[in-house]
């Protein structure tokens, strides 16, 4: 082996060692203590000496992670998801917050942008900040054990950091230790001494198969969710709307974590409305611009360039098509329809059908029950596929087209 390659065999054993290193850290309140011995003719007992020095909890900032821009259709709810995973050697209580605004030039209303509510892994509403514990083994573990050894906080009595939890570390909660998650048992401090403590693989983990050293570090893993119950509206349909958001994470101990910035598209989910007579065979007049339905042309009707006329005894037929956005998450849920008959016209029963099916509880005869007076009807896009006089779903995903057509006779 020449020079060469025997330095650059020494370098990469430095960089693994500082790398081992820089993860074990002490955890904190740990006490450190520290005895000294003199024993000397005629007193082979000895006298002693000794200082007891306590490791504080420092500070690091946590991380933060999610899931990139998102799109919301207007007026949707939005929950966003933050994976966060304590940095310390100790427990840290930190604050979660976002705020955001629409800019005016990209078409969103201008008023701020707020998270009115955040909520942990469970689905419960946080009144109080978030604390993420952190620790080391104190020892190192067995492969495949499903447990660790900690070092005792120093406090077995109440409060936060009592006999349930050791540096902030509880049952239930989920931890990182090496490169794996597991869930932590039961937790008994008794003050000094190790704690030993029971784990629950997550995934795929099978025992302890990351950094298993002493010193290697423990660390809690929550899932936050800020929620705002409506993203608002568009003004201008032909511009993109956007709303950037920004979320900050402070811990009391360590710096603020680097903020993360997302974009919420607002996307438009657009209902028009067609229709056509059938007994004159469409019977528009005038610049008549087509839409087709199940093969059959309906038109725009009402304006000066197009109009449909009709007399008394004919039958209308009428076209509500609703769009959805080709945008992640514009996906709809209780997407649902109401319509108001106009005046001198009777419904004709078994007359509507929902993408060309028969929809719930619609009787043949004239008149009929109209299916979407009053609270309406619900729709879908027919995934899965709906069988005819089923009720509908309510769930209309991005990128789908929904036609509700119905029938009416003219008095």
């Amino acid at each position: 082996m020449n020079i060469k390659n025997i330095l650059a065999v020494v370098l990469t054993v430095s960089l693994w060692l500082v790398a081992s290193a820089a993860q074990a850290q002490t955890p904190g309140n740990t006490s450190l203590v520290n005895k000294a011995t003199l024993t000397y003719a005629g007193n082979t007992g000895g006298i002693f000496a000794e200082v007891t020095v306590t490791v504080e909890v420092v500070g690091s900032p946590a991380t933060l992670l999610d899931l990139g821009d998102i799109f919301r259709s207007e007026n949707q709810s939005l929950a966003r998801e933050y994976t966060i995973t304590a940095t310390n050697n100790g427990p840290d209580t930190y604050t979660i917050g976002a705020t955001g605004a629409g800019d005016a030039n990209t078409g969103n209303n201008t008023a701020p942008f707020t998270f009115n509510s955040k909520v942990d892994g469970t689905g419960v509403v946080l009144t109080n900040n978030i604390v993420l514990g952190a620790s080391a083994l104190a020892i190192g573990a067995a492969g495949g054990a499903l447990e660790i050894v900690i070092p005792s906080d120093g406090d077995a009595g109440a409060g936060a950091l009592g006999a349930s939890s050791v540096n902030g570390l509880e049952a239930g909660d989920t931890v990182v230790i090496g490169t794996d998650a597991y869930v932590l048992g039961t937790v008994t401090d008794t003050g000094t001494g190790n704690i030993t403590i029971a784990l629950t693989q997550v995934g795929t983990a099978t025992g302890l198969t990351g950094a298993v050293v002493p010193g290697a570090s423990v660390f809690e893993v929550k899932n936050v969710y800020i929620l705002n119950s409506d993203v608002g509206d568009r003004i201008d349909e032909l511009v993109t709307a956007v709303v950037t958001v920004t979320t900050t994470l402070d811990g009391l101990l360590s710096a603020p974590t680097t903020p993360d910035t997302f974009l919420i598209t607002i996307v438009r989910v657009t209902i028009k409305k067609y229709v056509r007579n059938v007994t004159a065979s469409g019977g528009c007049t005038g610049t008549c611009t087509a839409v087709a339905s199940s093969g059959v042309d309906y038109f725009a009707a009402g304006t000066p360039d197009a109009v449909v006329k009709a007399n008394s005894g004919d039958t209308l037929q009428y076209l509500v098509r609703v769009n959805v956005p080709n945008e992640d998450g514009a996906n709809l849920t209780v997407a649902n329809i109401t319509d108001i008959l106009p005046p001198f016209t009777q419904y004709v029963g078994a007359s509507t059908l929902l993408n060309n099916k028969a929809v719930a509880s619609d009787p043949a005869g004239t008149p009929g029950t109209f299916p979407l007076a009053g609270a309406g009807l619900l729709i879908d896009d027919d995934t899965p596929v709906r069988t005819a006089g089923d009720v509908a779903s309510g769930n209309v995903a991005k990128n789908a087209e929904v036609d509700i057509v119905y029938q009416v006779k003219l008095l």
